[in-house]
């Protein structure tokens, strides 16, 4: 008599049964998503590294190929105007349209002078989803800056959110219209060139949902000058969540007026040089701040400090009541300090602020520091916490 179970087992199977068999097909979301999770976060150093990942998922199927193209469409870096006009002629309309985000960044010697109106224009036109908006120039003389005409901008980027300009020549309109964007909520001003006059622009311009403000100075404009940027920039002064004001050269520091930090009556974040006059600004400020930011020296000469920041905390200032977090560079001594303190005295300067930031019931967060000298990582870092 056969054996019951081997009865019931079902037959030894073929060779082609062993075959694999193909994976019903993930849903759009999901492969979407995989996509995403499979690239770096996105930022100046790691785009090129998400190009070239997207380029390779293209090559898997048609249908990978779609999906990795509406994500190189996300984003779009042009180095310089000749990429653009490429971009004009081979761009897709339909992925176009998807794009959330544009770099321009003249790191090439050029004949074209900048970003004239015309080419702006043609870019916001196939662009019409855009929301963030980067101009970049290396600041090296042999390279033309980038030209902004803010007219053209008014125009063609009515929906934009997020506009960065770093080392760029900015035209005022020809016609002495406003700069208008009704959208923009962060606004980056970083090594504004003396051939600008951002005061004079920032006057008139019409900001309503500003709520984001950075400013990286690297030119000497003067305390005056300094002072003419800021005062333009007051009636903005009460709407901002968020303020940065860094400086490239610890020698070109110019001071906050006192209205201007007066006015900040809705600051959530403030980020500052670690050398600031920090017991100046905070007992201004009278918002109910949450987090404050240091930020570390930009040139590998200049020492670290936190002796400002102890003394400011020292005073306990009202905004302090209400400061949640405060986050810190890594306590470490400049490679080229000489003479300097040491890293025993920068650590010591540390455990102050540990202990202070303990009494006030503070939490305090070292965070990973840009690199020395790197313009790029400079302006990166203060983008990360508008």
């Amino acid at each position: 008599m056969d054996n019951p179970l081997e009865a019931r087992s079902p037959p030894p199977p073929q060779l082609d049964d062993e075959a694999p068999q193909p994976l019903s097909s993930l849903p759009t979301e999901i492969l979407q998503r995989i996509i995403q999770l499979s690239l770096p976060r996105l930022s100046y150093k790691t785009f090129r590294e998400r190009y070239d990942i997207l380029l390779i998922l293209c090559r898997v199927n048609k249908r990978w190929a779609a999906l990795a193209q509406r994500e190189l469409y996300s984003h779009v870096w042009l180095n310089h105007e000749v990429a653009g006009a490429a971009f004009l002629v081979n761009y897709s309309s339909s992925l176009a349209s998807r794009t959330k985000s544009l770099r321009l960044n003249e790191e090439h010697p050029s004949p074209l002078k900048g970003v004239k109106s015309p080419s702006m224009e043609n870019l916001m036109r196939v662009l019409p989803s855009l929301r963030e908006l980067h101009l970049i120039t290396k600041p090296d003389t042999s390279f033309d800056q980038l030209r902004v005409d803010l007219d053209a901008l008014s125009r063609s980027c009515r929906v934009l959110e997020t506009l960065v300009m770093d080392y760029c020549v900015i035209d005022p309109s020809p016609h002495v219209a406003p700069l208008q964007l009704s959208s923009l909520r962060h606004l980056v001003l970083s090594y504004f060139c003396e051939k600008s006059d951002p005061a004079a622009i920032l006057e008139t311009a019409q900001l309503p949902q500003l709520k984001s403000l950075v400013l990286i100075q690297g030119t000497q404009i003067g305390q005056d000058g300094f002072d003419r940027l800021t005062t333009a920039l007051l009636r903005h002064a009460p709407r901002l969540k968020s303020f940065t004001l860094s400086f490239f050269e610890q020698d070109d520091q110019y001071h906050l007026p006192d209205g201007f930090c007066s006015a900040l009556t809705s600051l959530e974040i403030l980020v500052l040089d670690h050398n600031y006059s920090i017991p100046s600004i905070l007992p201004l400020l009278p918002a109910p701040l949450r987090r404050l930011r240091i930020r570390p020296p930009f040139r590998n000469s200049e020492p670290l400090t936190f002796q400002p920041l102890i003394e400011g905390l020292k005073r306990s200032p009202p905004c302090t009541k209400s400061l949640k977090e405060i986050l810190l560079p890594p306590t470490e001594a400049s490679p080229e300090t000489t003479p300097g303190p040491s890293l025993t005295e920068i650590q010591e300067e540390r455990v102050k602020v540990d202990e202070i930031c303990q009494q006030l019931g503070v939490a305090v967060v070292t965070v990973r520091r840009f690199e020395f000298e790197n313009f790029m990582d400079h302006l990166e870092e203060a983008l990360d916490f508008q």
